[in-house]
């Protein structure tokens, strides 16, 4: 094994949106078995308790410790994310690494906080701990404070790394401010990594940074709804992809696929082409009788001059081609987090993050697909739903419910017998409770039927 697995074990947030406390663990955590096994987290629960909450924090991880962000839609969107009776949010992250024989857990946690209509990330504290060959107590690699001038603690550590060369000192300096004028982070900015790759004795803690930011950049795919927003508008089709051509070219992000006639450079056709060939494999299975086809429509001049391609993404159904814009959005969706989802199955490092799985997809092939990535799939995935059969497919372990509490908002249900069928225990505990937390904000359908009739009765007032 010359590749490093990396794997999420537990996300723990505080304050973001309306989850003042919630804690989700992987189920199958398993140290001597980092390779072997899928890893599978569901959650559940009505509108509004918290679930989405859940995978915006991944994206949040995803943007900081990948530095992948753009900084105004970032700022935007973490702002108004922040629960509204606190001025902070609180993310902590919890991973195993594996190299070879050599096993590690990593660390990380930082805030967020509001500054009059801007954020300001703080309080960043990486540490870890070797588990095998060697065991090594849990140790800080950096912690930063609100004081701009101590850099980074612990100061020894600081001193150290600084007496290697004269300029590190004023290079560390330079990225802390500009990590905190540009809202990033000062232990992931590149500025930053080099400085540690190069400098530090302690080889565990460049290679705990390194591939920390490499997973979140390369191997951690967080899918949020804007994904099937932008599909059910007709607008795009962004491609959540992750593609390798060969041992030495990798690429992974988001495609965004015109509906109708999209224009390349020859490196971005070749990309596309690879991706679609690469789903073209799978998609047929999942929708029999269905392939994936580029429609090219020859060379063409771009905007910057150079030559390119004008191609359309099409279905092919009995021999005959169909637009890609005229398919279900549910047939949309499957194609936008396909690609991404194959890495997941075929890569035990590789994490797909999904809210709100099930839009637009018939619910049995959602439990067929989730079975099959269960039974036999590498990787791990995360995914919100509304649609109740996976609870019938998958280990109860996997699933994790919203409750009412905002102080403890994620929880798996106890006392579950193995003949259990967990989708009528979740009904059952809706109508009659029995577990720690209540996990429905009671309705009442009386209620809602008389507050129907009032809201015609103001409509035909206003009419």
């Amino acid at each position: 094994m010359d590749k490093t697995i990396v794997k999420i074990n537990k996300v723990n947030v505080k304050n973001i949106k309306n989850v003042k406390n919630g804690e989700i663990l992987s189920p199958f955590y398993n140290l001597n078995n980092l390779e072997q096994e899928s890893e599978i987290i569901g959650i559940y629960g009505q509108n509004g308790s918290g679930k989405t909450a859940l995978v915006n924090s991944l994206n949040i991880l995803k943007c900081i410790m990948g530095n992948l962000k753009d900084n105004e839609s970032f700022k935007d969107e973490v702002f108004h994310l922040i629960n509204k009776e606190s001025n902070f949010s609180w993310f902590s992250y919890e991973f195993s690494l594996r190299k070879d024989d050599e096993l590690y857990e990593a660390f990380y946690e930082f805030k967020i906080e509001k500054d009059v209509d801007d954020i300001r990330i703080f309080d960043e504290k990486l540490s870890f701990r070797g588990l095998s060959p060697n065991k090594i107590n849990k140790l800080t690699i950096i912690e930063t404070t609100k004081d701009l001038d101590s850099i980074f603690l612990p100061k020894t550590r600081l001193e150290n790394l600084i007496s290697k060369k004269k300029n590190y000192r004023t290079d560390l300096i330079v990225s802390r401010k500009m990590a905190e004028k540009e809202n990033e982070s000062f232990i992931f900015r590149k500025d930053s990594i080099d400085v540690f790759i190069k400098g530090f004795d302690n080889k565990n803690f460049s290679f705990i940074i390194e591939e920390l930011h490499n997973f979140a950049r390369m191997n951690l795919f967080v899918i949020l709804n804007d994904h099937h927003s932008l599909i059910h508008v007709n607008m795009l089709l962004p491609l959540s992809f992750r593609y390798q051509s060969d041992e030495k070219t990798l690429a992974a992000g988001d495609f965004p696929i015109r509906f109708g006639k999209n224009n390349f450079e020859k490196k971005e056709f070749d990309l596309f082409k690879g991706i679609i060939n690469q789903m073209s494999k799978l998609i047929h299975a999942i929708i029999p009788d269905m392939f994936l086809e580029l429609k090219q429509y020859g060379e063409v001049i771009l905007e910057n001059g150079n030559t390119g391609y004008s191609v359309e993404l099409m279905s092919k159904r009995n021999g005959i081609l169909i637009p890609i814009k005229y398919e279900s959005d549910g047939i949309k969706k499957i194609i936008s987090i396909l690609s991404s989802l194959i890495a997941m199955y075929n890569n035990e490092t590789i994490c797909v993050a999904v809210d709100e799985l099930d839009a637009g997809i018939f619910e049995y092939l959602l439990g067929e697909i989730l079975k099959v990535i269960k039974d036999t799939g590498k990787g791990q995935l995360i995914f919100t739903s509304h649609n109740l059969r996976p609870l019938e497919v998958l280990n109860k372990e996997s699933i994790y419910f919203t409750t009412t509490n905002p102080e403890n908002r994620y929880i798996n249900f106890s006392n579950i017998k193995s003949n259990n069928n967990l989708r009528d225990v979740y009904l059952r505990t809706i109508d009659l409770g029995g577990q720690k937390e209540c996990v429905y904000k009671e309705t009442n359908e009386f209620d809602i039927g008389r507050a129907f009739r009032m809201a015609g009765k103001l409509y035909e007032k206003q009419s």
